[in-house]
């Protein structure tokens, strides 16, 4: 049988803060859509842009976690490693893309 790389309290904790995004999420869309703006440009890249892109990062986290669980055992597929790069990627190019948009 094949070790897991993380604790069953990791694992958990991992969960946890998964599930947790959505309700993050939920709060920066209320309060980044209710938002006074001082120009139309700027409420465009709050709504457009910015909100968009966390939109898009929770579903690359989605996908990291379907395509490569925390709690597997053995070595991920070659498929499994490029799927979850892509994904990995996508996220940290709206991370910079996030900061884009707020400044």
């Amino acid at each position: 049988m094949a070790q897991r790389a993380y604790s069953e309290d990791a694992i958990a904790q991992m969960y946890r803060e998964l599930e947790s995004i959505s309700w993050r999420y939920t709060s920066m869309l209320q309060a980044f859509g209710e938002r006074q703006y001082k120009t139309k440009r700027a409420h465009e890249y709050a709504t457009q842009g910015f909100l968009r892109r966390l939109d898009t990062m929770q579903r690359c986290l989605d996908h990291i976690f379907a395509l490569l669980p925390p709690e597997l055992e053995g070595i991920p597929s070659h498929d499994q490693l490029k799927d979850t790069a892509i994904q990995v990627q996508s996220f940290l190019f709206n991370v910079f893309g996030c900061l884009d948009n707020l400044a």
